[in-house]
This record gives structure tokens, C-alpha cells and sequence, in this order.
């Protein structure tokens, strides 16, 4: 379980250094520009087109002098250039036509940088709700959990309130009977009541020790009572003058 988690973490992780990675590639990205003579393939055109263009020109002033019996004139001339101009005005057309396609293919990664951030994005939103969605549901497993055993300690702490009511009765009893209740006497009975009146606002094994310390530490045969009180849900039977001894060690010196 804790492999997969990592695994997940490191996912997520990843997915954020990809994401930043690629949100800088677009936007250190420079704006489109072209330059024909920085295109191979324009390179091979205007040497096509040149050379096209230099036969074309000859071609028509060696026809214009044919047709003047050898001798060159300035038809000729301005023929064989027109000739080679509309060869150079072809390569003008590649030039823009090459422009658009190396604009397209500059559009076309620029889109797929977003798809790709977008889709990165995508995965990692997916991933942080599963992740959050399975800490909802450890966090309610563990309310669930800390419910029942609240629910378990209530249960043996109420039996725990009706034997010390019970003992407590019998103790003041005894306690008049041997005409040992005085002043400064411990009163069980007036113990169970604080008990059962604050009960659900003492929380802690320890705060309750440490209460009743407070209020009748300084009274006789408090200890042996609080020596008859078993902590709820202790299996090798702590009493809660153990608790009290834990907190004020210096008390089992007296």
C-alpha cells in the first residue's frame, strides 16, 4: 500500500515538472518568423528556378537572333529577361508558398503544445481528485474507527460509573457505620456525582485522573478508592490511581 502511494506521489509529481516544463516551452517560444535563404528546401527551388530561368532567357534571345539572321537586338534581350523574370517570379511564389507551409507546421506544434499541456493537465487533475477522494475515505474509515471505540470506552467507562455508584454506596455506608466520616473523610458518593456531571466533558484517562486528584487528593481514603477504579477498556486491569501515579510520580513517595 505505502509502494503504491509513493508511486502515486511521484506521478504527481512528474505530471507537475512536465506541466511546468511545458507551459515554459510555450511560452519562451519565439514569434514566427522565415527567412528563405535559412530553407534548404527554398535553396533547392531558387537553384532549380536560376537555372530554369538562365536556359529560358538564352533560349528565347538565341531564337530572337535567329530570327535576325545572327545578329542580337534589343528585343532579344528584353524577351530573354522577360523569360527569366517569370521564372524568378515562379520562385516569388514558392518563396510565399514554402512561408505558408513552415507557418502551418509553426501553428500546428504550437497546438499540439497546448493539447499536450492540456492533456497533462487533465491527468494530473484526475490523479489529485483520486488522491483526494481516497484521503476522504481514510479519513472517514478512521472517524468511523475513532467513533467505535469512543463509542466501546463509553460503554465500559458507564459499567466502570455503575460499580463505582455501587461501591461507592457501600464504602459511605461502611464508613458512617464505623463512625470513620468526618470533615476531612473522602465522600465516594460525592465523587460518583461529579463524576457522572462532568463525564462527558473530562475526555482523557489522564484528565480524569488529575481531576479528582484536584478535588480530594487531600482527603483520607481517597487513594484506596481511586486504587478500586479500573480505566475502561484496560485489559491488564490500570487503575486510574496508576494514571495518577504516571502524571505525579512524587505522590507514591508519601
Amino acid at each position: 500500500m505505502k509502494d503504491k502511494e509513493k508511486k502515486s506521489k511521484e506521478q504527481v509529481i512528474n505530471y507537475t515538472d512536465a506541466i511546468k516544463q511545458n507551459l515554459s516551452d510555450i511560452i519562451s517560444r519565439r514569434d514566427f518568423s522565415y527567412n528563405p535563404e535559412n530553407d534548404a528546401v527554398f535553396s533547392k527551388y531558387k537553384q532549380l528556378y536560376t537555372d530554369q530561368g538562365k536556359r529560358a532567357m538564352q533560349d528565347t534571345m538565341g531564337n530572337a537572333a535567329l530570327m535576325t539572321g545572327g545578329y542580337g537586338n534589343s528585343y532579344g534581350t528584353y524577351a530573354g529577361q522577360q523569360a527569366y523574370n517569370s521564372y524568378m517570379q515562379a520562385l516569388s511564389e514558392k518563396s510565399l508558398e514554402l512561408e505558408q507551409k513552415a507557418y502551418d507546421r509553426y501553428r500546428e506544434e504550437e497546438n499540439s503544445a497546448y493539447k499536450r499541456l492540456n492533456t497533462l493537465m487533465g491527468y494530473y487533475n484526475d490523479d489529485r481528485e483520486f488522491q483526494y477522494k481516497k484521503e476522504q475515505d481514510r479519513l472517514a474509515q478512521e472517524n468511523l474507527l475513532y467513533d467505535r471505540n469512543r463509542e466501546a470506552y463509553e460503554s465500559d467507562r458507564k459499567y466502570e460509573l455503575d460499580r463505582i455508584k455501587l461501591n461507592a454506596t457501600l464504602q459511605n455506608a461502611v464508613d458512617k457505620e464505623q463512625g470513620v466520616v468526618g470533615e476531612e473523610s473522602f465522600n465516594p458518593e460525592e465523587a460518583y456525582k461529579f463524576i457522572v456531571k462532568y463525564n462527558n466533558k473530562i475526555y482523557s484517562d489522564e484528565e480524569f485522573a488529575e481531576t479528582l486528584y484536584q478535588l480530594y487528593g487531600d482527603k483520607k481514603g481517597f487513594y484506596d478508592w481511586l486504587r478500586t477504579l479500573k480505566v475502561p477498556g484496560s485489559v491488564s486491569g490500570r487503575t486510574y490511581l496508576k494514571v495518577l501515579y504516571e502524571i505525579h510520580p512524587e505522590l507514591q513517595d508519601d
